[in-house]
């Protein structure tokens, strides 16, 4: 922390000056180092400071206290906002109008009296500018007695907490999300198959990681190495990819949100605050949501925008059509995003346990799990308790694979087949004469399909399938089912008179002297050419 020197260093002759006046220093020297002298001496007597803290009004000593309980600085942006502005004056203007004797704030009041400075601090990773009170000042002031914060966070007793249990659908989704990019299928097509995590975070997180190429391209041998990789690496791997990353950006990923134009923000440096943040927290307890964001709200508003810049970003509601400009637009924004990160990244990479009240309705609970613990002290020391499933397959060639089963297995066997909806967090696939057709172009064929299932699934293979692929394989397509508008007559020469008049050009395909396949929509056509021949048709279409 800046010294009191540091903090006079900065001051010209007549503001140390006023500085002398305000503390009922008689000074008449014109010389700057024996001001910042005289008041160095000053400011570090102990009797006199607590006597000065003493003398202002009682908003103020709310101010000198809660930077106090913030170990002496807090971000200028936030300051300023709860304290009020310094302005920034000349001599000639400062004599004029005597700030130090006419303050329009708290700040103002502090500031001249010597008690806060301002200074560019790397508090953080980046240097943000702060208002500190100096060291010394600090220590006479017993900072000690300050250094806890009174938390404003409820907690919960355990045993009344319904835990709700972690699921890996980062690796699941992860798994969907490859294999849809290598079916040629877009966000539209494939986030009906996704059990949780937005397709932007995905795609996101799966080019930091170097798995996907920015216009979406799969790196096949990086996929096979995460698919196969046991769970609690992979998880592990994706996790750090995330803390590491600057190409995610969760913001973007709150859907009631519409940002528009460019903003300044350092997500990295949010998401390690935010769990900088949990850490500090007692891991043995449960802790409600609500008031932890409160708490953020009251004590780090700045914590997405350090800068303080709640009037420049450009964001809309985007249900409402409503631009959410200045600091009142707070939880819409910042609170928002909080409770996106603890119920989302925070979760799906089992960073918090969360859980609900079984006796307060819509309590939403949580505390840092033993896993979050390992992440955040870079351990490997994890696991995730799963039996290992296999695949089940039907006689009318119907996959049906649970989230147990192997990543790398059901990357595989879905691209050979059509996909459905997920029911009950089961995934279920068709083969189909489109799905074989399709995956072809990537040269694979229809006994790739069937060597792969003969390894995986639980069951024998039923003879039904076995036999469609390898005649698929074989001969192609040899049975067709269609619709189609079938003409029987028992005169032949109706058929023949059609065929003399030009009507073939309706026939998709003479079958017999006395049954022709009509092409699709000259029903009414052939009907007229038949009553022209002489002939009544009872005609009839289903």
């Amino acid at each position: 922390m800046p010294t009191i020197q540091n903090m006079l260093n900065e001051q010209d002759l007549f503001f140390l000056q006023m500085m002398t006046e305000l503390w009922g220093i008689e000074f008449e020297s014109t010389n700057v180092s024996e001001a910042r002298t005289v008041l160095i001496e000053t400011l570090e007597n102990r009797s006199l400071l607590l006597e000065m803290v003493e003398s202002i009004p009682e908003n103020a000593r709310a101010a000198i206290n809660i930077l106090l309980e913030n170990n002496g600085q807090i971000p200028w942006a936030k300051f300023r906002r709860d304290f009020g502005e310094i302005r920034i004056m000349g001599p000639s203007k400062r004599d004029r109008e005597r700030p130090d004797l006419n303050p329009i704030s708290v700040s103002e009041m502090l500031w001249y009296r010597g008690l806060i400075g301002r200074a560019f601090l790397k508090i953080k990773d980046e240097p943000e500018e702060y208002v500190y009170i100096p060291d010394e000042i600090v220590q006479v002031l017993h900072i000690e007695t300050h250094s806890k914060k009174k938390s404003n966070i409820f907690s919960f007793p355990a045993d009344q907490v319904k835990i709700k249990p972690f699921e890996d659908n980062i690796l699941v989704d992860t798994c969907t999300f490859l294999a849809a990019l290598r079916k040629g299928m877009n966000e539209t097509l494939t986030a009906p198959h996704l059990l949780e995590i937005p397709y932007r975070f995905l795609f996101e997180l799966l080019i930091s990681a170097k798995i996907i190429s920015k216009d979406g391209q799969v790196d096949s041998d990086a996929t096979r190495v995460l698919l196969e990789t046991p769970r609690a690496e992979a998880l592990i791997f994706l996790f750090q990819t995330w803390m590491d990353s600057d190409q995610i950006n969760e913001l973007f990923c709150l859907s009631d949100l519409e940002i528009e134009g460019r903003i300044e923000l350092n997500s990295k440096n949010v998401r390690k605050g935010l769990l900088e943040k949990l850490f500090l927290l007692d891991d043995q307890v449960w802790w409600d949501q609500n008031s932890y964001i409160s708490d953020i709200h009251q004590n780090d508003p700045d914590f997405l925008r350090p800068a303080g810049n709640f009037d420049t970003w450009i964001i809309k509601n985007s249900k409402s059509n409503e631009y959410m400009r200045g600091f009142q637009f707070w939880d819409q924004i910042e609170g928002q995003f909080i409770r996106f990160m603890m119920n989302g990244p925070f979760r799906w990479f089992g960073i918090l346990d969360l859980g609900g009240s079984n006796s307060a309705k819509g309590l939403k609970l949580f505390k840092v799990s033993d896993r979050g613990k390992a992440f955040w002290k870079r351990e490997s020391n994890i696991s995730i308790d799963r039996i290992e499933e296999k695949p089940r397959i039907s006689s009318n060639g119907k996959v049906r694979i649970s989230r147990n089963v192997p990543l790398a297995v059901r990357y595989q066997i879905s691209r050979f087949c059509d996909w459905e909806i997920p029911k009950q967090k089961e995934f279920e696939y068709q083969i189909s004469i489109d799905s074989l057709t399709a995956v072809s172009q990537y040269g694979l064929k229809p006994n790739h399909l069937l060597t792969l299932l003969q390894k995986s699934i639980e069951q024998a293979i039923p003879p039904q399938i076995s036999n469609m692929l390898e005649n698929w394989e074989k001969h192609g397509t040899e049975s067709f089912l269609s619709t189609e508008s079938l003409l029987r007559v028992n005169n032949p020469e109706i058929i023949v008179g059609l065929q003399k008049n030009n009507y073939s050009k309706f026939f998709k395909e003479i079958i017999s002297p006395t049954i022709v396949v009509l092409n699709h929509g000259s029903e009414e056509k052939i009907r007229l050419a038949i009553l022209e021949l002489g002939y009544l048709t009872d005609w009839k279409i289903y």
